[in-house]
């Protein structure tokens, strides 16, 4: 690494094993990082950054985990928006 603060954290053996990883456990990766809030964003670059999963399989496999994230969260709301319309 060219910068030396982050060069003595960030080198080129850990930037080796985190590529294998990725590339290794690609989707199971992404899959996770759905439910990680502070975690996801970099997870998504860093995976579209070394093309460890193609864009298809990405979608597909965050979707899914989406689905499980976020329809239970939404229904919870929509049914709770509908009581205290009701209730008023």
């Amino acid at each position: 690494m060219k910068n030396r603060w982050i060069g003595r954290f960030v080198t080129e053996g850990r930037i080796e094993t985190l590529r294998d990883k990725v590339f290794r456990h690609g989707p199971w990766i992404v899959f996770a990082a759905r439910f990680m809030p502070g975690l996801r964003s970099p997870i998504f670059i860093v995976t579209g950054m070394t093309r460890s999963i193609g864009y298809l399989q990405f979608v597909l496999v965050d979707g899914s985990a989406a689905l499980i994230d976020v329809v239970p969260d939404e229904s919870n709301s929509a049914q709770d928006g509908q009581e205290i319309y009701c209730n008023s």
